[in-house]
């Protein structure tokens, strides 16, 4: 009881840490800096946390941090291994199993950046979770832009910070989300008026002890934050005669200038705060540096120049091993594309396949997903990356023509007029259909009839193709009834004009009517006297270049590169499209008309953000797109990208991957249920209880990190979790991180029913620092992988540590000797009590300077284990005190393992002591000495059943048979206690005991129908929140209508979506909808089903019959006398419950269909995991339960008697049958004796005679078996085709023989004199 209430307690605490700003900024009121300090490093403040060693990036000066990770970059991986990014390996089953093994995630293509780790207790998850190069790390698990660790820049929108606000400590003041103070400790306090104990008031600090600099930056610090400080003694509109007065002493009259410029300028811009930084940020020069072949043409910059993606190649570097899990195109690109990069939104392959199956369709992750317990499209991600290899995609015609028939326009219906270009021929965003197309209430639409987030109004970026959330959004004169149902619309409004009033060319052009930019088609767009830089606004968007360089239609031209992109800001030079970044490099001739910085002749106005102004031909130095006009027109933020930094790199992908992560409640939707008798939600109200119970201990929840606080006496102790230590579980500890699974495949029968206890060693020069024991339970682990996740912890004993950083430095001795091994000892549990060990998986650790190092194993037991002809070990020996063991993963490898009581060299040393001080059965091992807890006491191995220090202790959690409901209960040996045992249920049952009934939803059905029923399917659907993609749960197939349904579910939640098939013929059924009912743990309702007919037949007035009929979705909703559902070859529909447009789901409509009927018949799947339950829709003349048998004409057999009638009649078949029987034994037995005699066999007859006597007696035979076949259901494939043959040849065959009599006899009429028919030889052979 008390490990569950602790396990309780750490689960609450992290809940309560929910994502909201008040909780976040309580990481900063009560939390530490997580540091690790393994490794000294002195550096900048901010302690490195252990996800910056070997990240790339040096941060230590004394370069400890990057020292031997060349090691990990040039590792190469066995053959069964996948390669990690980082350079680690799992075990190639791990790859593309949905579940994330590689610390950096690179295994699976979806992606998760640990936005819950904060408040999560997802230990191994979060703590081992390393993030990409783009992101930064928070310490936790967490990962965020990188944008967000650099708080002084003020290029694009400010991003999310670290839940615990590490990416803006010790720069608190720089935070854009709101005031906060940099506390000695580098934490950020965030409540106004803090008096920080360092600084005195301002009419002391003369007489106080801080140098000038720290005056310097006690000022600078409040006119950052406007005078948050207690005692600040200006805010930021008057601390420039304090500063000059701080400053003089010490800082030049230049520098002194821009600090004081800066502090007074009311809008503090990028361009002054990137000043700040280069006053107080050391630089670093750049080298160059070796990188390994995993890293060409990968699609990410390594190098500072990007010569590992821009170089021209002659030849491939995706080959060997480092090609075998990479994507590359199916071109001659020579691309070497991880998973990450598949289906991630910007195209790498100029066919686009990396980002749509083959090119065709939506994205290629919506497409084939491959995610957390969706992995039934893994193998085709794996088949499609493997065949990326080949240069003609031809060779895969299978997987294209499949891929057109199911997903060419399987794209989420969301991804309609969403403003990005989502299908392969841009027929989601139809400028001509914009029109028909509804948003959703909280979205905003565009003049178009596009829709975006209200947030992206006026952001200064265009999201509506003419612009009409940006400068256009002004001729707006009237908002449409759906924007202006939309709140704080006119503050919209206000905001956009005034950041337009300003704009560039604003004292030219109308900026209420018109739009600036360089007129197209002109001699000398730069002359702006003569050609007027202004276009009118409803000209944006317009399909025709007005503007130069189509600015004016930057999201409706098509660039070339990359598989036509959105044009953005391309640039086309000599008929070449090139991107932004390549726009103003020197030599570009074509480029001046944006970039200006290339026209002067002494070539000193060259740099990139150089800019010479129209008005007055004057360089202006590092002013170009600064984000402040710098020239009288503005001219020098003409042409620059808004939005974040990955923008400048693809035209607003950010927002794209923003949409790709937005997740949706359809709260909204129609649900045909009458009553609802039992919704459940003993979750919620769970969690509202915990959070009254816990609000009190806030403070303490908040000051242990990941652990656990535990009060006594008012002194809060912290119990850490594996991967953290100290006071407060604030530094991070030196560990390994095991997932491991055992393969039941291979196991020899012998043993493979048996209960194994598996200890993993963690030994340090043989010698074991650290174990963890756990078990494997083959019947219940046959049929699902189960992975055994836990941690070895290194020692933290002085000599260790010492040892540790002493060998850091020593190269050779970090590549030559390897001290760190893992074993997995695995001892056999018998049910007699007696244990046996009977081998072991050995791995040696090369990485042992890592902080944090990953191992991922299948433990395979090879498949001569158990035979001893096949044993490679079985010559070799060891002495009397040992016994010879199989290393199982190296080949022809054993060791000698000690017997009970012997240690040592050889196993020649023996411990007394282990004759009393384990129990009877256990095996003692007097060499298995803990360093980490310094225990010299021998180790006890425990039999079955029994755990303890000596195993005295016995686990009798299943003698009083908890698990209910006939369910079958397995000691779990679980040391905490938290999990004692574990119960296999019955099929209907779960829960830890079995008590809980598996209905997660019941459905009584009010419903009546005329149809004539052939078929009823019931489907029960998950959607993922994303993409509105329907999951199929469970399915249920019945003859007729029941008039209730029930589910069971291992799941939490109940099933959102319920959906009815009435299958009156073999091909069309008919949709009703059962229930849509999110986000609840049970259902009990009784509904009324809704008829859902196919949206083909409803057609809404008013819309042009050549319209996609996608866009006339939502007209259906409108039309009231249309129903409230319908469907499609790709998606269902529902309508809101205000019929104000529809939301529809994606949709496998295969999921019914089956492949095991005969002869034609159409099968119709009911469960998804058992095969056997389906039934068959005959052919006419067909019948059977897999339409087996025939009553075509003159196929009239026994089948067609029995199938398919009444008792009685079968009845009198089956007396038939028995009499024809009796009958045609004593006919064939008869004839045979008969025939048999030579005398009648002295003619030709004779012998025809005895063979159809004989084949008489054969089909006779057939025809009993076949009546015992089909009248006690034996119908198999095998014999069902194997007796029907048979039955049919011998018949047929006695009928030639027949025929060959009457020919006989014809010949001896015909030509009575011939000697040769009257031989019988002859006769015969005839």
């Amino acid at each position: 009881m008390i490990q569950k209430n602790l396990v309780k307690l750490l689960k609450g605490s992290l809940n309560k840490n929910k994502d909201t700003d008040d909780d976040s900024w309580n990481t900063q009121r009560y939390g530490k800096i997580l540091c690790y300090e393994t490794l000294p490093c002195s550096s900048s403040p901010l302690c490195i946390d252990w996800r910056e060693i070997c990240d790339g990036i040096q941060r230590c000066s004394n370069g400890v941090a990057e020292e031997n990770c060349d090691k990990l970059e040039f590792n190469e991986c066995d053959d069964d291994e996948f390669r990690c990014e980082n350079g680690m390996c799992i075990s190639q089953e791990f790859w593309l199993d949905g579940d994330f093994d590689c610390m950096d995630r690179t295994d699976e293509y979806f992606v998760d950046r640990g936005t819950t780790c904060p408040f999560q207790a997802n230990a191994m998850e979060c703590d081992e979770n390393v993030c990409s190069n783009d992101l930064y790390s928070c310490g936790d698990g967490q990962c965020v832009a990188w944008e967000t660790r650099m708080a002084f820049q003020r290029l694009g929108k400010a991003q999310k910070d670290c839940f615990n606000k590490r990416n803006i400590n010790y720069m608190c003041e720089l935070s854009q989300h709101r005031p906060t103070w940099t506390n000695e400790n580098g934490l950020c306090w965030p409540d106004k008026n803090y008096d920080d104990p360092r600084y005195p008031p301002w009419n002391m600090i003369k007489a106080s002890n801080l140098t000038i600099d720290e005056i310097c930056q006690y000022l600078f610090r409040c006119a950052l934050t406007k005078g948050f400080e207690h005692d600040c003694p200006c805010n930021h509109q008057n601390c420039t005669l304090m500063m000059v007065n701080a400053l003089l002493p010490i800082m030049d009259i230049k520098t002194l200038h821009l600090l004081i410029k800066m502090t007074d300028s009311v809008g503090m811009t990028h361009k002054h705060l990137m000043v700040a930084h280069t006053l107080f940020i050391p630089t670093y020069v750049l080298r160059e540096e070796c990188i390994s072949n995993y890293r060409i043409r990968d699609g990410d910059f390594n190098c500072m120049d990007g010569d590992d993606e821009l170089r021209q190649l002659d030849k491939t570097y995706c080959t060997g091993n480092v090609g075998r899990h990479r994507f590359q195109c199916f071109n001659n690109e020579y691309k070497c594309l991880p998973l990450q990069k598949l289906g991630s939104g910007m195209s790498d392959c100029s066919n686009g396949y990396d980002e749509s199956w083959f090119g065709i369709g939506t994205t290629l992750r919506y497409q084939l997903p491959c995610f957390k317990r969706i992995t039934t499209d893994c193998p085709r991600v794996m088949e499609y990356i493997h065949q990326s290899s080949s240069k003609n995609s031809s060779n895969s015609s299978l997987f294209i023509g499949h891929q057109q028939q199911e997903s060419t326009y399987h794209m989420p219906f969301r991804y309609y007029c969403n403003t990005f270009w989502d299908s392969d021929q841009y027929i989601d965003e139809i400028p001509s259909s914009y029109k028909y197309w509804i948003c959703q209430h909280s979205q905003y639409q565009c003049r178009t009839g596009q829709c975006i987030p209200v947030e992206w109004v006026c952001d200064g970026e265009w999201d509506c193709s003419d612009a009409s959330d940006e400068e256009a959004f002004v001729v707006i004169e009237n908002s449409s009834f759906h924007n202006r149902n939309l709140k704080d619309l006119s503050l919209q409004l206000e905001k956009c004009r005034k950041r337009y009033s300003t704009a560039t060319f604003s004292k030219i052009c109308n900026m209420s009517l018109e739009f600036g930019c360089y007129l197209s088609g002109v001699s000398n767009p730069l002359d702006i006297q003569l050609n007027r830089p202004c276009i009118n606004l409803t000209q944006i968007g317009d399909g025709v270049e007005n503007c130069y360089n189509a600015y004016d239609e930057k999201n409706t031209f098509i660039s070339n590169l990359r598989g036509g992109r959105m044009w953005g800001f391309h640039f086309r030079c000599n008929n070449e499209d090139m991107t932004y970044q390549d726009v103003c490099i020197q030599g570009r001739n074509c480029s001046q008309m944006h970039c200006l910085n290339d026209q002067n002749n002494n070539r000193s106005c060259s740099g990139k953000e150089d800019f010479l102004c129209l008005h007055d031909n004057r360089c202006r130095k590092n002013v170009r797109c600064n984000g402040s006009p710098d020239c009288l027109h503005g001219e020098d933020e003409y042409w620059c990208p808004s939005g974040i930094l990955i923008d400048i790199t693809g035209y607003r992908i950010s927002k794209k991957q923003i949409s790709l992560q937005r997740d949706e409640i359809l709260s909204q939707i129609f649900n045909p249920s009458e009553t609802t008798l039992n919704i459940s939600r003993h979750q919620l109200s769970e969690f509202i209880s915990s959070r009254k119970n816990y609000e009190y201990s806030k403070v303490h929840s908040y000051q242990c990190k990941r652990g656990i606080a535990v009060i006594h006496i008012n002194e809060t102790r912290c119990l850490c979790p594996p991967a953290y230590y100290g006071d407060w579980c604030q530094y991070f500890n030196d560990r390994i991180s095991i997932i491991a699974r055992v393969e039941h495949g291979t196991q020899s029968k012998t043993i493979s029913d048996r209960v194994f206890k598996i200890k993993a060693n963690f030994l340090f020069n043989h010698r074991i620092i650290y174990h963890h024991e756990f078990y494997v339970f083959p019947m219940l682990e046959r049929n699902y992988f189960i992975k055994h996740k836990f941690y070895l912890l290194y020692s933290r004993s002085s000599e260790m540590l010492a040892h540790k950083q002493k060998r850091y430095f020593n190269r050779s001795d970090v590549i030559h000797d390897h001290p760190y091994s893992i074993h997995f000892d695995v001892f056999a549990l018998k049910g007699d009590n007696n244990l046996e060990e009977i081998g072991s998986w050995h791995y040696p650790i090369y990485f042992d300077y890592l902080p944090a190092f990953r191992l991922a194993v299948v433990l395979k037991v090879p498949s001569w284990f158990g035979n001893l002809t096949l044993n490679p070990y079985s010559k070799t020996s060891c002495n009397k005190n040992s016994i010879c063991l199989p290393v199982f993963n190296h080949n022809n490898s054993y060791y000698c393992s000690c017997k009970s009581g012997y240690y040592g060299i050889n196993c020649s040393m023996y411990e007394p002591i282990c004759e009393t001080y384990c129990s009877a059965n256990a095996l003692c091992r007097p060499d298995d000495f803990n360093l980490r807890t310094r225990k010299s006491s021998p180790y006890c191995i425990c039999p079955l059943d029994h755990f303890g220090l000596r195993c005295n202790l016995k686990y009798e959690d299943c003698t009083s048979n908890p698990c209910l409901n006939n369910g079958t209960c397995f000691s779990n040996y679980d040391r905490s206690g938290e999990n004692p045992y574990l119960c296999r249920c019955s099929s209907k049952f779960d829960g830890y005991n079995c008590e809980n009934e598996k209905v997660t939803a019941h459905i009584y059905l009010n419903m009546t129908t005329v149809l004539h029923i052939r078929a009823v399917v019931v489907q029960f659907y998950d959607y993922d929140h994303r993409n509105l993609m329907l999951h199929i749960l469970d399915q249920q197939i019945y003859t007729e209508l029941p008039s209730s349904i029930i589910s069971y579910r291992f799941n939490v939640d109940a099933p959102s979506l319920g959906i009815l098939k009435l299958y009156e013929d073999l091909s069309h059924p008919q949709y009703f909808l059962i229930y849509f009912l999110d986000q609840q743990q049970k259902i009990n309702i009784t509904s009324s089903p809704q008829h859902c007919p196919h949206a083909a037949i409803l057609r809404p007035e008013g819309i042009d019959p050549f319209v996609p009929s996608v866009f006339k979705y939502h007209h259906i909703c409108r039309n009231k006398n249309l129903s409230f559902c319908f469907y499609d070859e790709n998606y269902f529909c529902i309508c809101q419950h205000d019929r104000y447009r529809a939301e529809c789901f994606i949709k496998n409509i295969e999921h019914d269909r089956c492949h095991q009927c005969f002869l034609g018949g159409a099968c119709l799947q009911g469960d998804l995991e058992n095969p056997k339950d389906f039934i068959c829709h005959c052919l006419p003349c067909y019948q059977g339960h897999r339409c087996e048998f025939s009553l075509q004409a003159f196929g009239f057999t026994l089948d067609s008697l029995l199938v398919s009638y009444s008792k009685k009649v079968k009845i009198v078949y089956v007396v038939i049958v028995g009499l024809l029987f009796i009958i045609g034994l004593f006919n064939n037995f008869c004839s045979f004796i008969t025939f048999k005699r030579p005398t009648p066999r002295k003619f030709g007859v004779g012998y025809y005679l005895l063979t159809a006597s004989c084949l008489n007696q054969i089909a006779l035979s057939c025809l009993v078996f076949r009546f015992i076949q089909v009248t006690l259901g034996f119908v198999g494939v095998g014999s069902c085709k194997v007796i029907s043959y048979l039955l049919s040849v011998m018949t047929r065959s006695t009928y030639w023989l027949a025929s060959w009599i009457t020919i006989d006899r014809l010949l001896i009429i015909l030509f009575p004199t011939s000697s040769a028919l009257k031989k019988t030889l002859v006769s015969y052979c005839n």
